[in-house]
């Protein structure tokens, strides 16, 4: 065996022994989302929380700062992502929509969920305008 085929080999094989991780779901419709879930709101992360990997179940912080559905404004929720391959990661000041789950003033959230990172005012001003629409159905 040349050098080259052995290391291509010696690469292949650290490649697959390590952890794979995806996240397959079905996409459904913001109005779907909204409907099947008993919490949507706007909050900004206070302590961060990673749960992508479906090893870890970090607890952070979240502050609501717009109620869209199932909780208060301005009140402090703990925010876990259902650890597992569509598992979300939360980190502190980031702003998300977050739609998902409530028990004993946790919520849960996950990829498949519909909960997502609003990065810009842009973002923010297009999620409103798509929730306003569902809202007004």
């Amino acid at each position: 065996m040349n050098s080259i085929m052995k290391k291509t080999l010696l690469i292949l094989g650290i490649a697959l022994s390590q952890p794979v991780f995806a996240c397959k779901f079905i996409q459904t419709s913001l109005e779907s989302k909204i409907n099947l879930h008993e919490v949507v709101f706007i909050g900004k992360v206070l302590k961060d929380a990673n749960n992508m990997n479906g090893q870890t179940n970090e607890v952070g912080k979240i502050i609501v700062e717009k109620n869209i559905k199932g909780v208060k404004e301005k009140q402090i929720y703990l925010l876990n992502s259902h650890p597992s391959s569509c598992g979300l990661g939360f980190q502190k000041e980031q702003v998300w929509l977050i739609i998902g789950s409530i028990k004993d003033n946790t919520i849960f959230s996950s990829a498949p969920d519909g909960s997502y990172i609003i990065n810009s005012k842009e973002d923010m001003q297009n999620t409103l305008i798509e929730i306003n629409k569902v809202i007004k159905k």
